[in-house]
């Protein structure tokens, strides 16, 4: 298939535009590529959609991708025709790419992506996902810039894959014990003593590595510090580890734990108040289809960010009632709490109605989260002094588990009804 000759895998959408015409920027990069030397790989070229099925046509791609010397992919303003289907066409390619431990190119041309490239971003436009990213001006900047970069790699001998030697003096049984300790410490809330076995036990802060024993240990331990920190209310360093957790995962072609992963880092991007979590939300919801466990924990997401937008009534078109169950009162709250300042008539007197039954259903492990958001609820029904009651109630939890995310935006809602009261 490939000549003694530097092989380069050219990943992108095969139309770019409305009018689904064939983007020509692909041909252009290949004959430039083959002219100065190289040999590019594009599937047009080499695959016959109408005589192959599927299978065997990923088992080409992948087989191609795993001999090529470095995959260039490229996105300008749409994500693919095949978005809906998961893992496939360019995503499926980058994740073969990153799988592999192939040099990869991302290029991202323009500024005007459509929505359902801008939720492919939201997750690979990053560095703990993928390293080497190009933002261009044009398809030419795109072109020149790839040739320059091909031109280094080749001059400097840069390695393909780059093993930090600072991974070496750890083991599977030390991320293994990490990682089980700290998960118990979340299980009860303790997010102040989950902080404190991190701190003495510092992780490696690169995970771009070769498959070793450790990887998913690792891969959870990075995610256990994410769901700590964003609880101690340190949201920017909480996403950089869930994304270093996603790109581990994306390595291992552990498909599951990647959207896990993404289903709770659109809830640390919306903890943070960032706009991104939509994206983030909506790009992984497709996976539920396949991964039917993960439904619950994406539509809890979800309520999180269309709570934080203030868009309930809109939110809830997005929510399945069914999923969350008046037997378990975190769940019921999350719906609940969403409901009842839709503005449908009569939703906020049912849903304090069930809150108030909550309050006094809910085990410790949520004490503090149902009677802030029943707290919430009293505030926007202006009945300022449950309100307080409430929020004080919901303080003390907060601050007996370190939950300074919680702590936060109770204080700042006190201080709310004290000024309104004065």
């Amino acid at each position: 298939m490939f000549e003694n000759k530097f092989k380069v895998f050219i990943s992108s959408v095969f139309t770019d535009n409305i009018r689904e015409e064939q983007w020509s920027f692909r041909k252009h990069l290949k004959n430039l590529l083959s002219r100065f030397g190289y040999q590019p790989w594009l599937y047009e070229d080499e695959i016959s959609i109408k005589i192959e099925d599927i299978s065997t046509i990923e088992g080409k791609i992948t087989a191609a991708i795993k001999n090529c010397d470095c995959v260039m992919a490229f996105f300008k303003t749409r994500a693919g025709g095949t978005f809906n289907d998961l893992n496939k066409g360019t995503v499926y390619e980058i994740n073969e790419a990153l799988r592999l431990r192939k040099r990869l190119w991302l290029f991202v041309i323009g500024d005007y992506h459509s929505s359902s490239l801008k939720q492919i971003l939201a997750i690979y436009n990053h560095d703990e996902i993928v390293r080497f990213r190009i933002q261009c001006k044009n398809e030419e900047q795109a072109m020149e810039i790839a040739l320059n970069k091909l031109a280094q790699m080749i001059a400097q001998r840069l390695n393909i894959v780059e093993m930090p030697s600072e991974l070496s003096s750890y083991s599977k049984d030390y991320y293994e014990a990490l990682e089980r300790q700290v998960r118990n410490k979340l299980i009860i809330h303790d997010y102040q003593s989950g902080a404190e076995l991190f701190h003495a036990n510092p992780l490696p802060q690169s995970h771009h590595l070769l498959k070793s024993n450790e990887s998913h240990f690792l891969a959870l331990c990075y995610s256990r510090m994410a769901s700590v920190l964003v609880n101690i209310a340190n949201y920017d360093q909480a996403e950089i580890y869930s994304r270093r957790a996603i790109g581990l995962f994306l390595q291992m072609g552990n498909m599951y734990e990647v959207y896990a992963e993404i289903e709770r880092l659109s809830g640390i991007l919306s903890m943070a108040g960032k706009y991104s979590a939509v994206y983030t939300n909506f790009y992984g919801f497709h996976s539920t289809e396949k991964f039917t466990g993960l439904a619950l924990g994406y539509q809890d997401s979800r309520i999180s960010i269309f709570t934080k937008l203030g868009l309930y009534k809109q939110g809830l078109q997005f929510i399945k009632k069914d999923l969350f169950t008046d037997n378990n009162p975190y769940y019921a709250t999350r719906y609940y709490s969403m409901f009842g300042r839709s503005g449908i008539r009569g939703a906020m007197n049912q849903a304090r109605k069930a809150m108030d039954e909550f309050v006094s259903l809910s085990s410790n492990d949520f004490q503090a989260y149902v009677l802030f958001e029943a707290g919430k609820l009293a505030l926007d029904d202006r009945d300022y002094s449950t309100a307080k009651k409430l929020f004080n109630n919901a303080q003390k939890y907060s601050i007996r588990t370190g939950s300074l995310h919680t702590e936060r935006e109770i204080t700042s809602l006190i201080e709310r009804i004290n000024k309104t009261e004065h």
